[in-house]
């Protein structure tokens, strides 16, 4: 039976009991066993640390001792690997040194000779209390000297910082008694969740921080204010959200370096200093406004200085002007004086106002202008210069000009005359200028000059094509020339209202009133284009829609033409000047259309 069962169990079983037995040799194989868990560790790793990130802290955690007997082992290789770290540090941390030791020496300058700093030694000498006591008494505000972080739970020390000249000599004593003491007031208190929160030693002060897994504890001396408790307050939240872990492990307490220099950086000294150049008056704002009001001033004083100056150049270049006092006001400057009433004052600029009594100048220029003014004669050039007068250029009347030089002697600062002027030769009379014009320059057909009223007028017709030329000549001869009787022409409009637009009539023999006063229209502008030669004869050519017979439509186009010409001749246009031009039907059409009914016009040129 047992037999048979051993055979039913290797025909049912017998592959999985082989892979059971090869999976038991495997693990009794150390060697081999090895093999095959490193062939997938790493990527069993990556999966866990991926699914479950708690797990990569166990691989970051450092076992204390084994680190401690790594360094034994190695110590030459541990210094190598520290250098780098270590020197950076040992810089930062002499360069704070020498930073603070800079500020003490500093602030024990500023008070070794000041009325201050004898005060507080005579106070020093008659209390017996040291120097350095009475000066950080006045001086310094509040200073943070102790931190302790003590787990709530045991009492024992987490992590403890402050200032070397403060150190405590036992620092899990004072956590201990803190600890202790916290818990007798909630025993006697009773279990409500009160804590400790503050406490007095000496002259200095105790504030204790409840967090979650540990107290911070902090010895202050001297008077602190309720924002330094906030900070401590936030300072304690943050420490449990970044070391919350390592608050937990014990292994950790009393060697975390990290955990140490949180706690240094509350480590904080506040002078009175502080809050005197943050509570004092602050005398930049009022040193920069005294500067600024100075530039203002300055500014203001060099630009007065310097429109003075200009105000000064400007008046100095008029001649007959005399300044007694220059005087500003708001709108510029006031000047007082005497000004000759010839004087040019347009140059002055708009801010100067003068408030002068009027004297006769002896200046050259106003001397001159003088003598101008009592010639009044333009092409008279007039020098003084020193008393003497000079007369150059030519003068119109003989007579009045000798009355005038007799006047000369009455204008102050002329002492001699000298008058090189000459009498001005008198032109030929207008007719007579105008007579030789047109001897030289024939005037072109249908125009005409004469004068009237010592004046030169232009009547009659001009083609415009003549215009630039003959009328150029004119202006360079004479002044002014009164063409308001002139009709000037223009030869091709003449010539386009003559061909633009034929005669449309029937009858042979009459016209409609509109159509007569186009033709006489034509006729004239014809006659003015012959006049001035830009036509020869005017050509009428007749024209009908040939219907009926041929030759009743040939017949009445002849008809219509030769009667055309003579309305012509009835408006002043010479027979022989009239060209008329049948044009013969040669089919009948059937369609009536009166627009080729009539008589059309061309101008033979």
């Amino acid at each position: 039976m047992s037999e048979d069962r051993d055979k039913l169990k290797s025909l049912l079983l017998g592959e999985e009991i082989a892979q059971i037995k090869a999976i038991q040799k495997l693990l009794d194989d150390r060697q081999a066993f090895t093999e095959k868990v490193s062939q997938v560790l790493d990527n069993a790793a990556d999966q866990t640390i991926k699914q479950n990130p708690e797990f990569q802290k166990k691989f970051s955690r450092l076992d204390p001792k084994a680190l401690t007997r790594a360094i034994k082992a190695n110590q030459k290789s541990f210094i190598d690997a520290m250098i780098p770290i270590m020197g950076p540090m040992i810089r930062q941390s002499v360069a704070n040194a020498i930073s603070k030791f800079v500020q003490d020496v500093n602030r024990a300058m500023e008070q070794r000779f000041s009325i201050k700093a004898l005060r507080w030694r005579w106070q020093a000498y008659r209390t017996g209390i040291s120097f350095t006591e009475i000066v950080f008494s006045n001086t310094i505000e509040y200073q943070v000297q102790q931190v302790f972080l003590i787990d709530k739970e045991s009492g024992l020390l987490i992590e403890h910082a402050g200032h070397e000249d403060a150190l405590m000599q036992d620092k899990e004593a004072i956590s201990a008694m803190l600890t202790a003491i916290e818990s007798f007031v909630q025993d006697s208190m009773g279990h409500d969740g009160s804590h400790l929160s503050a406490a007095k030693l000496g002259e200095r002060n105790v504030e204790v921080i409840s967090g979650s897994q540990a107290n911070l504890a902090v010895v202050i001396k001297g008077a602190y204010t309720p924002r330094l408790v906030d900070h401590l307050s936030a300072a304690s939240e943050q420490i449990h959200i970044d070391f919350a872990s390592d608050i937990n492990d014990q292994n950790t307490w009393n060697n975390n370096p990290d955990l140490k220099v949180e706690l240094e950086n509350l480590l904080v000294t506040k002078s009175q200093s502080d809050d005197e150049e943050s509570s004092g008056v602050n005398f930049w704002p009022w040193l920069i406004i005294a500067l600024l009001l100075i530039g203002w001033f300055s500014w203001r004083t060099y630009q007065q200085h310097k429109a003075l100056s200009e105000t000064r150049l400007q008046l100095a270049a008029i001649d007959g002007l005399v300044v007694q006092q220059i005087t500003p006001n708001d709108d510029g400057f006031l000047v007082t004086g005497l000004l000759d009433p010839l004087a040019d004052t347009s140059t002055l600029s708009a801010d100067i106002r003068l408030a002068t009594q009027p004297y006769v100048s002896l200046d050259d220029e106003l001397i001159a202008n003088r003598v101008r003014l009592l010639l009044n004669q333009p092409d008279l050039e007039v020098e003084v210069r020193h008393g003497l007068l000079t007369l150059t250029g030519h003068f119109d009347d003989v007579q009045q000009h000798r009355l005038q030089r007799q006047m000369l002697g009455i204008i102050p600062g002329i002492s001699q005359v000298d008058d090189q002027s000459t009498a001005r030769p008198q032109p030929p009379d207008l007719n007579q200028q105008l007579l030789n014009h047109l001897q030289q320059h024939p005037l072109p057909e249908y125009l005409k000059l004469q004068v009237i009223d010592e004046k030169i007028v232009a009547s009659g017709e001009l083609m415009v094509s003549d215009v630039d030329d003959y009328w150029q000549l004119l202006n360079q001869h004479f002044e002014a020339i009164d063409a308001s009787g002139l009709t000037l022409l223009n030869a091709s409009t003449q010539l386009k209202s003559i061909t633009s637009e034929p005669l449309n009539f029937i009858a042979t023999n009459q016209l409609s009133p509109a159509q007569q006063s186009l033709l006489n229209q034509k006729a004239a502008a014809f006659l003015t284009l012959h006049r001035h030669n830009q036509a020869k004869q005017i050509k009428l050519i007749a024209q009908s829609d040939c219907q009926g017979s041929l030759q009743e439509s040939n017949a009445n186009n002849r008809k219509r033409g030769t009667w055309l010409a003579e309305q012509l001749v009835q408006s002043g246009v010479d027979r022989s000047l009239i060209q008329v031009e049948t044009i013969l039907c040669e089919q009948i059409t059937t369609t009536v259309n009166t627009d080729l009914i009539g008589v059309w016009f061309e101008v033979n040129r």
